[in-house]
């Protein structure tokens, strides 16, 4: 499998699992039921990372596997900032917490740019 560093990112609104307004979720790198991703899965899918390789994989210990930041983040990301991992965990928490969508994307693109990445989102 080759990974290449992205710096242009779409994100499909119909594959992105996220929370709600109203609901928190357990967040993974993408769910292998329902085939949805956080903005991260989405992200190092276009890295080239399979599916088997995010599927049930979460960023934090909470009964999904941890993976450090050098597994995927320093073969992937064009940027690597001192407060890499810190973006990275910080991109975790907005993608999965309760959240109004317009300011959710906003956060999600500025947390992507301090990481050399340029994200839209797709209805």
């Amino acid at each position: 499998m080759k990974i290449k560093k992205v710096k242009r990112l779409t994100i499909p609104e119909k594959i992105w699992g996220r929370a709600t307004e109203k609901k928190n979720v357990p967040g993974t790198l993408r769910d292998s039921v329902t085939g949805k991703q956080c903005c991260l899965g989405v992200y190092l899918t276009a890295c080239g990372y399979q599916n088997n390789d995010l599927n049930e994989a979460g960023l934090c210990p909470r009964g999904h596997h941890f993976f450090a930041p050098s597994v995927f983040w320093s073969n992937s990301l064009p940027k690597q900032p001192k407060d890499q991992w810190s973006i990275i965990q910080g991109l975790t928490q907005i993608n999965d917490m309760k959240m109004k969508l317009p300011k959710r994307k906003k956060l999600i693109i500025e947390c992507f740019k301090k990481l050399g990445v340029t994200v839209r989102f797709k209805s």
